[in-house]
């Protein structure tokens, strides 16, 4: 990193380059935060954030899992490795962190959500209607 921007102020670009799907630049930024600050669990979740973006569902989930380990209680980070596990076909493991993740954060809308599609996929169609119920009056 350079002494003149902050990991606060690069992991913040970071964020903006992901939006405006500039993931190659991202991925270089979010590489040499790392550098400085290994376990630096929101450069690992965006990381991970690249990684989907590059359709690299499995190295994705990994680095999730990671950030996860690091900040247990994040909710952004439970949400998204929710989908991740979902997408991978682990629905019993995307259900259970999606609980987490609402239970961490009550008015999650994307949290709600992706455990609403969760239960959808499982057929529990009651459940899933419910979650997105939810989802949509918050």
């Amino acid at each position: 990193m350079s002494q003149t921007v902050s990991v606060p102020q690069a992991l913040n670009l970071s964020s903006k380059l992901i939006n405006n799907n500039q993931v190659a630049e991202a991925k270089a930024l979010l590489g040499r935060i790392l550098k400085v600050e290994p376990k630096n669990a929101q450069a690992i979740h965006l990381t991970g954030v690249v990684l989907h973006r590059e359709g690299k569902v499995a190295a994705a989930l990994t680095a999730m899992e990671q950030a996860v380990a690091l900040e247990p209680r994040n909710a952004v980070f439970l949400g998204n490795l929710c989908e991740l596990c979902r997408q991978q076909g682990r629905l019993d493991d995307a259900i259970r962190v999606g609980k987490r993740a609402i239970s961490e954060d009550a008015t999650s809308v994307s949290a709600i959500a992706n455990l609403g599609i969760c239960y959808y996929d499982k057929k529990d169609y009651d459940t899933a209607r419910n979650l997105q119920e939810r989802a949509l009056s918050l």
